[in-house]
């Protein structure tokens, strides 16, 4: 009697064991399949915005842009780096220094960037480019976001 609820108690165990190893694999598409909604949901937000890209520069690093962009480029800032990027760090595209965004106005916007939120902080018009090069003497990597106007 007492092997016999031993092992049923065993069976029960490893029947346990089993489901909760399949309910893995069930969790882990079903948390690919939220991640995947939310991409779409965050790229439609994006296009709405008219972003075209985003990207990540240094002082003085020259990046090629996929294909020839017109429009605007902004400074983006995460929380703790807006008041100093607002104020005390000049930026500029081929001598050209970028303007403040104000606040409340059409260019005043935020997105997710990395898992981090930024703000539009400085801008600049350009027609045709297809290089970034900006000069600041900001030491971090300069988040840079497109946008078709």
């Amino acid at each position: 009697m007492k092997k016999r609820k031993f092992l049923l108690g065993l069976s029960v165990l490893l029947l346990t064991i089993l489901a909760g190893c399949g309910a893995d694999s069930e969790l882990t598409d079903v948390s690919q399949d939220i991640q995947t909604e939310i991409n779409k949901d965050y790229s439609a937000e994006l296009s709405e915005m008219n972003i075209m890209d985003i990207i990540s520069v240094e002082s003085d690093e020259e990046q090629q842009l996929s294909a020839q962009f017109s429009g605007t480029l902004y400074i983006m800032a995460t929380k703790e780096d807006l008041q100093k990027l607002s104020s005390d760090v000049d930026f500029a595209l081929n001598n050209v220094s970028f303007t403040a965004v104000k606040e409340n106005s059409d260019d005043d916007f935020n997105l997710r960037y990395n898992n981090k939120t930024y703000f539009s902080v400085k801008k600049i018009n350009v027609t045709d480019i297809d290089k970034v090069k900006i000069t600041s003497d900001w030491s971090k990597k300069i988040i840079v976001a497109l946008r078709n106007t």
